[in-house]
């Protein structure tokens, strides 16, 4: 008989987008910790799913939806160390700036898997950014979502080696 086991990690992101801390939490399935998914797990989830796909979409040259997918008042925290950024005019500048020093030929996402927390306003993405003519980075994205849209977005990757190459 298989044993399922539930997992959460919450993840300490240093300012300058580096993993400083993990705490992870784990269950049996079926123990007294576990949480039946709720209807806001399933909208966080697929708020968060949405978000990768605007993101292939927008890599791929096919839309700009991504530029729609966040609240309002948001904020994004790129792994760059650059100031984040909070405001869809900042957003819409900053975007081509990054894809011209990391993927100028562009780039496609592969979603890895997708968990939302016991708190469904919190979850997280493993993907993999295939830079077109270049490397793949794998990437955890962090995301606080409200009402469907990303709230909060901190991303997490070794960007350093894909930079110098960009460089050179």
């Amino acid at each position: 008989e298989d044993v399922m086991v539930n997992r959460t990690d919450l993840l300490k992101i240093s300012r300058w987008g580096c993993l400083k801390k993990v705490h992870a939490y784990w269950s049996v399935a079926g123990s007294l910790m576990q949480t039946a998914p709720s209807t806001e797990h399933k909208m966080t989830e697929d708020a968060i799913r949405n978000y990768l796909t605007a993101l292939h979409e927008l890599g791929t040259n096919q839309s700009y939806r991504y530029f729609h997918r966040f609240t309002q008042d948001f904020t994004l925290r790129d792994p760059m160390g650059s100031p984040p950024v909070t405001s869809l005019r900042d957003l819409q500048t900053r975007i081509p700036e990054l894809a011209r020093n990391v993927a100028p030929e562009g780039f496609s996402v592969t979603v890895k898997g997708v968990t939302v927390a016991a708190d469904p306003k919190y979850g997280s993405a493993h993907l993999v950014l295939h830079l077109h003519g270049g490397p793949s980075v794998d990437i955890i994205d962090v995301f606080k979502i409200k009402n469907g849209k990303v709230k909060n977005l901190k991303a997490v990757w070794r960007i350093e080696p894909y930079m110098m190459r960009a460089a050179a």
